[in-house]
């Protein structure tokens, strides 16, 4: 019976049933058999590259991490200042002793400092300092530059400025500041 129905067909139409149907195997073969497995070797390959220049690059990605977090806690230092996991009680203190050192460094006088409670503004409170000094400009503006450098977010909220005695060529000047600091209501 087999041989009946190819007996119907020629030698050549039987080649090419035979070659079409080695040609649809192929393609299933193909596409259900093959190609999934080298895509997934493809993706396995990808992903040991990865990794590898992940562990090259350790070290580095190691000292980026530490670069970046020096960065952060800088950044929080800017703007807390080394007053942000400081007692209340030690604040004030801490803020003095800061400003007097500030003084020397820029050759300035720290005549008298008051430090003054202040209000609750938002969820942060304020601390006032009535600063009173004795200098020339350019070391009372270094001595305010030092002071919000190392104190974190400190604001001049008032200040006046006059000379000392006769308007030479470079008076000494008499400064009065209200400065104020902020630190994070602790509740």
């Amino acid at each position: 019976m087999s041989t009946s129905i190819f007996n119907q067909f020629d030698r050549r139409q039987i080649r090419l049933m035979s070659l079409v149907v080695i040609s649809i195997t192929a393609a299933v073969l193909f596409s259900y058999g093959i190609m999934p497995k080298a895509k997934e070797y493809r993706s396995a390959v990808a992903s040991r590259d990865t990794l590898v220049a992940t562990t090259q690059n350790a070290d580095l990605i190691a000292t980026q991490l530490k670069m970046l977090q020096k960065d952060v806690d800088q950044l929080h230092r800017e703007l807390h200042g080394d007053m942000d996991q400081m007692p209340a009680k030690q604040v004030e203190s801490y803020v003095i002793g800061q400003l007097q050192d500030i003084s020397w460094r820029n050759n300035v006088e720290l005549s008298s400092l008051e430090p003054q409670p202040g209000t609750l503004v938002d969820k942060f409170r304020e601390t006032l300092f009535k600063v009173e000094l004795t200098g020339d400009y350019f070391d009372l503006y270094a001595w305010i530059i030092d002071a919000s450098s190392d104190l974190g977010f400190v604001v001049v909220k008032k200040y006046e400025i006059q000379p000392i005695g006769q308007l030479d060529k470079d008076p000494l000047l008499n400064a009065k500041l209200t400065m104020a600091t902020y630190r994070v209501q602790q509740r």
